[in-house]
């Protein structure tokens, strides 16, 4: 299958549900931890939610999955109690937010300048799963991911937008691993 070998399959609920269901399912058996990208539709059932890795909500996407007068932190904890084990919350130009089973903890954006923010969540998500898939923990792969956002947003476009490995490799050489 298409899956062998794969670490991440990065999902997008975009898509009809039933695929994003099967494709969710593919990845349990095979192994595959699941990154997944939710639209704001409507919120991911608990027993969906328990087979996530990493949910990656931007912060209207959040209040779909977790409505109310909470803050993020409350917010990403209900949906690491409902079942995904690791929440991650993009909050643009505020960085990101990370709740899992070690760790709760804001993470500042890249100091860049805004052009065009439209790519900024493929771009996070893209290399945060380059990143993890090469070895590295959450901490230094959220750093290099909010480092590729940032790069991003100087860019228009989506596509065109997105960093040269090459870009960011001279900025994974100053990330501290803590």
């Amino acid at each position: 299958s298409s899956f062998e070998g794969a670490e991440f399959c990065l999902i997008s609920t975009e898509i009809p549900w039933e695929t994003v269901l099967f494709t969710i399912d593919l990845c349990v058996q095979n192994r595959v931890k699941i990154i997944l990208k939710p639209t704001v539709s409507e919120p991911i059932p608990p027993d969906v939610l328990g087979k996530i890795t990493f949910l990656v909500p931007n912060e209207k996407e959040l209040e779909v999955q977790a409505a109310g007068r909470l803050s993020v932190e409350e917010k990403a904890d209900r949906l690491f109690r409902r079942g995904a084990q690791n929440v991650i919350v993009t909050l643009g130009n505020k960085g990101c937010y990370l709740h899992s089973a070690e760790l709760r903890r804001f993470f500042p954006a890249a100091d860049f300048t805004a052009v065009d923010a439209t790519g900024a969540g493929d771009a996070f998500i893209s290399a945060l799963a380059v990143y993890l898939s090469e070895g590295h923990s959450i901490v230094p792969s959220i750093k290099f991911a909010t480092y590729a956002a940032g790069l991003s947003v100087t860019r228009d476009g989506v596509q065109p937008a997105l960093a040269e490995r090459i870009a960011l490799d001279i900025y994974a050489e100053q990330i501290d691993e803590s």
